[in-house]
């Protein structure tokens, strides 16, 4: 029955193609949509995970970046028994660099940290800061206009230590390198609070977020909910909660993507349909001279359905290797993470497949429930 549908379809190659590139367009649109979704969540968690302590934004805020928490809370949370220390940052994002214009959409932006070295200076006290120094040294009190610079900035901008970098047309001497293996983190910069404060125009008594270090790291959610509960209009929560967040946000915008991705994959559904349709047409005097030599309306039916699902399990391949390749292509020329994962790759070639059924039903219930005799006159 395979190799009978085999030779139907290329015996009609134009049409089939035609059928066949709707289909991989479906496809390719699905797992562009999904691949970045599924890689900015992925990258971000890994960020997320890795930071220490309770982080203490503003109440609702979208991200550290939208957030104003008041300075004059630090004092109230550093006499918690429970807390080592509170460090103050500023976050803000770089529009130039060296004089030209940036942003982080194109892939080439820098994400602007702006932290009190006295408070996050202790090696190994910032898993994803201090200990992570590959080159250079930490950022001291005593530095004004310094920067530690992520390895991606580094190699992007072709900087190291004793560089001059320009961030929003002020001049930062590079003292250090550093790098978490996350491309996120490593496409971001350090510098001395005061200097993020002015350079990002913040009020004197306003900072984006809070990082409260705990003496016990097993106290972490206990501190958070005490300081939800002490003090008004703040979120507190532990790196690893904040991913948690992040990723039903990305869920959340996954179904949005799905969503989008099914005009395409309607568009292929109805390219079945409509070449299934035209073939059961041109070939009633076939099925009714199989009919008349004893296939049953069960038999005809499989024949079409395994036509149109040949069609589905072919695209849904090519869609998912031309994919693959242009996600590849992309991740690196656009800098932004992109991931093909085993169940992205796996519902989207099941989803082809099930196209590929549904698109043959209609016209195989048509070819099955000709009449043998009127079949073979109408051809």
């Amino acid at each position: 029955m395979w190799r009978i549908a085999y030779r139907n379809l290329l015996s009609k190659k134009t049409r089939t193609l035609l059928a066949l590139v709707g289909l991989v367009i479906a496809v390719v649109g699905v797992i562009g949509l999904i691949s970045i979704s599924d890689g900015i969540r992925a990258t971000i968690t890994q960020s997320l995970g890795q930071l220490q302590g309770v982080q203490v934004v503003q109440k609702d805020s979208l991200s550290p970046m939208f957030s104003k928490v008041d300075t004059k809370i630090i004092n109230e949370i550093q006499g918690f028994p429970e807390v080592d220390a509170v460090a103050p940052r500023i976050f803000g994002m770089a529009t130039s660099i060296d004089g030209k214009s940036v942003s982080l959409i194109s892939g080439n932006g820098i994400e602007v940290i702006g932290i009190d070295p006295a408070k996050e200076g202790t090696p190994g006290k910032t898993g994803f800061l201090s200990s992570k120094i590959t080159q250079g040294r930490f950022l001291k009190a005593s530095d004004t206009y310094s920067a530690i610079i992520g390895k991606k900035v580094a190699d992007d901008q072709k900087k190291s230590v004793g560089s001059t970098i320009e961030i929003n047309g002020v001049k930062f001497r590079v003292v250090g390198v550093w790098t978490t293996g996350s491309s996120t983190t490593d496409q971001s910069m350090l510098i001395p609070l005061d200097a993020a404060r002015k350079l990002f125009s913040m009020p004197a008594d306003k900072v984006n977020m809070l990082t409260v270090y705990i003496k016990n790291p097993e106290q972490v959610d206990t501190v958070a909910k005490k300081i939800e509960l002490r003090i008004d209009d703040v979120d507190a929560k532990s790196g690893t909660e904040y991913a948690k967040d992040i990723s039903s946000v990305f869920s959340s915008l996954d179904l949005f993507f799905w969503a989008i991705s099914l005009i395409a994959v309607l568009v292929g559904g109805v390219g079945i349909i409509n070449t299934m349709l035209m073939s059961v047409m041109e070939r009633f005097r076939d099925f009714g001279i199989l009919k008349a030599i004893g296939w049953s309306n069960s038999n005809i039916m499989t024949l079409v359905v395994s036509e149109s699902v040949l069609i589905g399990v072919v695209g849904g391949i090519a869609g998912l290797i031309i994919g693959y390749t242009l996600v590849q292509i992309a991740r690196p020329i656009l800098g932004f993470p992109m991931e093909v994962s085993i169940t992205l790759a796996a519902t989207v070639l099941l989803l082809a497949v099930s196209l590929g059924l549904i698109g043959g039903l209609y016209p195989a219930r048509k070819a099955s429930r000709l009449n043998p005799i009127e079949a073979i006159r109408y051809g």
